[in-house]
């Protein structure tokens, strides 16, 4: 009897994950993501990409599984921070997950006052009716009007450096 040996080796199926990033600015490369889990197999991943110019970060022959999380890291100050995203990886299978950095919002209040009386007007002079410019980049991107307590606030603006200054005090 002749005894014959083979071997055998098992490969570990493994997929991809694209990651494709989005904002309210455009500003998409060097965003940096974070996959973490733990594959079929048992073995855990903690791995992380960069968005290039794209905003298109790949996370290469990543053990197949279920269970993965895909979350944003070190999300810039000006945007709200996604929430993190569940992903699977399948074998030979490219997973696409979206992320959307929306730029946080304010509003900004303006309270026109009396000078000499640092509160309501005096006599038949009125608050009401003051029209305020506001400009961002020396450009004007739009006007409020105060109501009859001397009072206005913008829409929700995106963050930047603005000027607010009155067109006209409403006695006009």
């Amino acid at each position: 009897n002749k005894v014959t040996n083979a071997s055998f080796e098992n490969v570990l199926k493994r997929g991809d994950l694209k990651v494709i990033k989005t904002s309210e600015d455009n500003f998409v490369e060097g965003m940096r993501f974070h996959l973490y889990g733990t594959s079929l197999s048992g073995e855990k991943v903690d791995i992380y990409a960069y968005t290039d110019k794209n905003g298109v970060a790949v996370f290469e022959d990543i053990l197949i599984g279920e269970n993965y999380t895909v979350e944003e890291v070190n999300t810039a100050i000006r945007y709200v921070i996604p929430e993190s995203q569940g992903a699977v990886i399948e074998w030979n299978k490219v997973t696409e997950v979206k992320f959307h950095n929306v730029l946080k919002k304010w509003k900004a209040e303006a309270q026109k006052l009396d000078s000499e009386t640092d509160d309501k007007a005096q006599g038949d002079a009125t608050l009401e009716g003051a029209v305020y410019g506001v400009y961002k980049d020396g450009a004007l991107i739009d006007t409020y009007t105060t109501d009859k307590n001397g009072y206005a606030i913008t829409e929700k603006l995106a963050p930047g450096k603005y000027l607010v200054q009155e067109l006209s005090n409403g006695d006009d």
